[in-house]
């Protein structure tokens, strides 16, 4: 049975290719999400190197068609960016004004209008819990889920110099 799911930024920032990772299923990112993913991609370090690939990887889909409506992956499944859903109410102590408990109104949302099991993906800890005190289902996203990929950032680069080069390195003392 496919099904529907939805995605909060820190899946993109551990792993910025994750939109490939779940099959012929359908994913939908929230408009917050790329909100997020706006405000990180000028970070420094790992954060804000995913941040922008992710970006990067939405504006080749971008290419392939209207996001809002949903493009085609690969993998056969499909990618859509979901925007808030007005009419849907979270309870009273969720503010909406907050951007994850935007993407559990989108999580609602979905799950009152389509037929397909929505399942929220993040590596929030207390973002799954609120999800479950909703009747949403939620996931831990796993670094197994990502596919082995040769052009996934790492941390870290292999550099090869000459012997007498390393030598001179070696001999200079860092702070």
């Amino acid at each position: 049975m496919i099904k529907t799911y939805v995605l909060d930024t820190n899946v993109l920032i551990q792993a910025p290719d994750a939109l490939r990772c779940f099959e012929d299923n359908q994913v939908v990112l929230p408009l917050a999400v790329l909100e997020e993913l706006d405000n990180l991609k000028k970070a420094e370090g790992e954060r804000g190197a995913n941040a922008r690939a992710a970006i990067r990887l939405l504006e080749r889909l971008r290419g392939a068609g209207d996001l809002t409506k949903g493009v085609e992956l690969e993998n056969g499944g499909s990618l859509r960016v979901e925007k808030n859903f007005i009419d849907v109410k979270l309870p009273e102590d969720l503010p909406e004004d907050r951007m994850d408990n935007r993407i559990l109104k989108i999580c609602l949302g979905l799950s009152q209008t389509e037929e397909r099991q929505v399942v929220l993906v993040t590596k929030d800890i207390l973002l799954r819990i609120k999800a479950q005190m909703i009747g949403i289902r939620a996931e831990d996203f796993t670094s197994e889920q990502v596919r082995e990929d040769t052009d996934q950032y790492r941390g870290r680069t292999d550099v090869f110099v000459s012997e007498e080069n390393f030598r001179e390195f070696k001999k200079k003392e860092f702070p």
